[in-house]
């Protein structure tokens, strides 16, 4: 912990050897301690308020002898201000123990690490006094006085450290205190919580005050972020929202900064109103009121009146009233009026009546009318019809007249008695008519017979109607006779379309007639589709993708591609080979079928006409000489067929070759005729 070094104008007068000083001596009777012990002369003798200065008084602190270093500490026991501190030291001529003596301030035992606030640095001996009066402003909870003789500093110092206190007094106060010789009053407002031990003075304030005289009071209100001069009180980071001036002192609630008279607002924001812009009324909702005379414009639940300072009636349900007239806009369970002042009549059911009137909305057993009236004396179990008074289990009008004796456990009305219950399978006034017969469990209505429930295969209030023939376990509704479900093979409202033959189960839905699932090789919404040749004939109903892959030969998702079968140059030449044999094959047919045509003519000149099949040339193109030659007729090449041709188009081009067509020729011979 740092030190703060605080500066306190305090001054103490010592006359004799007794010190004068306004705070209070704060090490009488504390805890001390030091470097060594002579004789025992502790180190408590420097506090315990003897100031009398020769060793045979035992008034006097006496450490070890031949030490280079020694050391005498006091606890404060808290943080203190210090002001300052009076030494009084043994005086019997050695007095040149005492010189060069210091001072330390700090907040621990271990005295090296504060500060020292004294070091004395008398000239000579003569100048050294019995008593040393040291200014040593600070704070700290431990104070230390210490010698050196490691180094002696000046020839006429003692060769020992020694330290010969009669008495130490260090005036001050602990922090946060000050005080005329008692410290029992609260610093202010100072910074770091410290002042004058003696008057409270604030050497500066703390963040937020300024000084105000000897004391710190609170910036002014508005300043921004709270923060002033701490001499006069200015403002210096501005001033808060709607506020203006050098201390800031335009309300807070002006609307929109409009303070031109210092602390008078020309208008207020929500929620204020006044030249001050003083707050509504708490009884204002939301936090709103007129902004000149503060009237509310609404009040929040449970008050009334011009500012909203009254309370509703205490039977207003959830305690909301008009702001006007305090009326209640509506009542709690048990109340009416416009003030919900009166109570319900008690025979009022649940304790419910009209706000206004006080009528009651239905009556408990026993009582009728919109007054809830008492229900003829004649009436069984207290009861009667809650409008009309008729009582329900006698009969005439007002139950002057039972039933017979027959009809004991038995109930009435107004004209005639009859049967409370009937036997299960009956119905009717004396339980003589019998139900419908397609009643479920045999039972129906007491009075009219209607069925309750049909069985099944049958609809209608009197359970007569069959349901359609294809409704699923012959169920229908008991009102319109519509299935529940179809039968298996049939859909629509009255399950009388037939599903798609290649339904799988025969079954489909019943709205759309969409088969659920097609069997093996067909897909479709209607299964009408033909599935690709899919391994293991099924496909998926929607896309007609082949799940399970193809069989040989084909491929694509739906397997209705046929698989292209690749032929190498050795096949594609022996292909054109043996396509160039089958051609000669069919020339040579085709010349031998005409030779035995023209012979059949019986031409007389016999000439035999070759025709060229690839050239389709004539006999006339040749030179028909007398002499028995023939013209040679020329070999052509010729382009073989080098794409093999599938039906479908599935096969791929071969190479193309060149293939020697060898062409047949014959000779035009003349036959003379002598």
């Amino acid at each position: 912990m740092g030190v703060y070094r605080y500066l306190l104008v305090s001054w103490s007068v010592i006359t004799t050897l007794t010190v004068v000083n306004a705070s209070e001596n704060i090490a009488s009777g504390k805890a001390t301690n030091q470097s060594g012990v002579h004789n025992n002369y502790d180190s408590s003798k420097a506090v315990d308020g003897c100031v009398r200065t020769t060793m045979l008084s035992n008034c006097c602190t006496h450490t070890a002898t031949g030490q280079t270093e020694a050391w005498w500490q006091v606890n404060l026991q808290t943080q203190s201000v210090i002001d300052s501190v009076n030494i009084i030291y043994r005086d019997e001529n050695f007095l040149s123990r005492l010189a060069g003596y210091e001072v330390y301030l700090s907040y621990t035992q271990d005295w090296t690490s504060g500060t020292r606030c004294h070091k004395d640095t008398t000239a000579d001996l003569a100048s050294v006094s019995v008593i040393q009066n040291v200014q040593c402003p600070g704070v700290a909870r431990y104070l230390t006085i210490y010698n050196d003789r490691r180094v002696k500093a000046k020839a006429w110092y003692s060769d020992d450290a020694i330290l010969e206190l009669c008495e130490v007094q260090v005036y001050g106060c602990p922090v946060g205190k000050y005080g005329n010789g008692n410290c029992n009053n609260d610093c202010m407002n100072c910074v770091n919580n410290m002042c004058d031990a003696t008057s409270g003075t604030c050497g500066d304030c703390a963040a937020g005050y300024h000084k105000t005289g000897a004391f710190c009071v609170p910036c002014p209100v508005n300043c921004a972020v709270n923060k002033c001069d701490s001499l006069t009180g200015a403002c210096t980071d501005g001033c808060t929202a709607g506020f203006s001036g050098t201390l800031c002192r335009c309300p807070v609630n002006c609307k929109d900064t409009s303070c031109p008279v210092e602390g008078q607002c020309t208008d207020c924001i929500d929620g204020y109103y006044g030249p001050f812009c003083t707050p509504c009324p708490v009884g204002c909702s939301p936090d709103t009121c007129d902004k000149t005379s503060g009237h509310c414009v609404q009040c929040d639940i449970g008050f009334y009146g011009s500012f909203c300072n009254q309370s509703c009636p205490v039977n207003c349900k959830n305690n909301v009233c008009y702001k006007d007239n305090a009326q209640c806009t509506e009542c709690f369970i048990g109340f009416y009026s416009s003030f919900c002042d009166q109570p319900c009549s008690s025979y009022c059911k649940n304790n419910v009546c009209n706000k206004d009137n006080g009528q009651c909305t239905g009556c408990n057993d026993g009582f009728y009318g919109p007054s809830c009236t008492p229900c003829p004396s004649g009436c069984s179990t207290d009861t009667c019809d809650k409008t009309s008074g008729h009582c329900v289990q006698f009969y005439s009008s007002f139950c002057n007249r039972s039933c017979p004796i027959d009809y004991q456990n038995s109930i009435c009305n107004q004209d005639n008695c009859h049967y409370k219950e009937c036997d299960i399978g009956f119905h009717g006034s004396f339980c003589n008519q019998s139900c419908p017969v397609n009643c479920k469990n045999n039972v129906c209505n007491i009075d009219n017979g209607q069925c309750q429930e049909c069985d099944n295969g049958f609809y209608g209030i009197y359970c007569t109607q069959p349901c359609l023939i294809n409704c699923k376990n012959n169920v229908c509704m008991k009102d319109d006779g519509q299935c529940t479900e179809c039968e298996a093979g049939f859909y629509g409202s009255e399950c009388n379309e037939s599903c798609p033959d290649n339904c799988q189960d025969a079954l489909c839905y019943r709205s759309s007639g969409e088969c659920e699932v097609c069997v093996a090789g067909f897909h479709g919404s209607q299964c009408l589709k033909s599935c690709g040749d899919c391994q293991g004939l099924s496909c998926d109903k929607d896309s007609g993708d082949c799940a399970t892959g193809c069989t040989d030969g084909w491929t694509g998702d739906k397997c209705d591609t046929k698989v292209v079968i690749v032929m190498n140059e050795d096949a594609a030449v022996g292909i054109g080979v043996g396509s160039g044999v089958v051609i000669l094959a069919l020339v040579v047919v085709i010349i031998v079928q005409t030779r035995r045509l023209a012979m059949k003519r019986g031409d007389t000149t016999r000439s035999t006409h070759m025709t060229d099949i690839t050239l389709s040339r004539t006999a006339k193109g040749l030179n028909n000489d007398q002499d028995g030659n023939y013209d040679e007729i020329a070999t052509h090449k010729e382009q073989s067929i080098a794409q093999i041709s599938h039906t479908e188009g599935n096969y791929e081009q071969l190479e193309r070759r060149e293939v020697d067509v060898p062409h047949m020729y014959d000779t035009t011979n003349v036959d003379t005729k002598t």
